[in-house]
């Protein structure tokens, strides 16, 4: 079994000691539990609020470090609104097959508030951008994964406050 050097050891001393930090602020602010409320679609495009929020569901855990929670018993409430999703044609195609490349486009509004009080500890506008192409069997469903599954983790890196 091998010991750090020093070298290695002073390098971790010095990246702790000058404000630098691993994970998410969360739990410094007493939230280790957060409850998703359940995606709203404001878009004309209907059925997009279910896999993002089972997405968000995944990413939650993965990327802040903290847990999911009930809307009765957590530090904070995520609310997620589909604000807006475009359809793109990328390249036209004929008769039999319209859209050749295609895209969608979401904006979806982000906020984190503190269950006991109510008040607002992160708000965010994020947008993402997915294509799809029919020659290689894509389309707005599998554009639609990809997205949630993007969206997922910007809105999750989201929670973070910039530095």
């Amino acid at each position: 079994m091998k010991v750090l050097g020093v070298p290695v050891a002073g390098l971790l001393w010095a990246l702790s000691s000058c404000g630098y930090s691993t994970g998410f602020d969360l739990s410094s602010q007493g939230i280790h539990t957060v409850a998703i409320t359940v995606v709203a679609n404001e878009s004309y495009r209907q059925r997009f609020e279910r896999p993002l929020t089972a997405e968000l569901q995944r990413s939650i855990p993965t990327f802040t470090g903290a847990s999911l929670g009930s809307h009765r018993s957590a530090d904070a409430i995520l609310k997620i609104v589909i604000e807006d999703v475009q359809g793109l044609s990328i390249v036209q195609g004929t008769n039999q097959q319209p859209i050749v490349e295609g895209g969608l486009v979401f904006t979806v509004r982000v906020e984190l508030r503190d269950r006991k009080t109510g008040a607002l500890l992160r708000s965010q506008q994020i947008r993402d951008a997915s294509e799809f192409r029919t020659p290689v069997h894509q389309n707005t469903k599998t554009a639609l994964l990809e997205s949630s599954r993007d969206l997922a983790r910007k809105i999750a890196l989201a929670l973070e406050p910039a530095f």
